[in-house]
């Protein structure tokens, strides 16, 4: 993401904000949702991979902007994964 966003990258992913993405997180928040529904397990993976897409862009902009460091808040030691596991709330 970051090669995207740079100097050599795509122009479209450098003019890209937290806001102008919220249009495509929520697009692929509903696919995810509707391959869920449909129990379409190869479209799921698919749908998955481009929301994982989009939250990876998203914390790149807020690490580019000194926000925060995705490596040491997203990851699966993150507070928020320790807290939703219904095992170890």
């Amino acid at each position: 993401m970051a090669t995207l966003r740079g100097p050599d990258g795509c122009p479209w992913d450098r003019e890209q904000t937290i806001d102008t993405l919220k249009p495509f997180v929520l697009e692929e928040t509903y696919e995810v949702l509707e391959a869920i529904d449909r129990h379409d397990h190869a479209s799921l993976c698919e749908e998955l991979g481009d929301f994982v897409f989009e939250a990876v862009f998203l914390a790149q902009l807020e690490s580019e902007e000194g926000r925060f460091d995705p490596r040491a808040r997203c990851g699966p030691g993150g507070r928020r994964s320790r807290r939703k596991n219904a095992k170890t709330a």
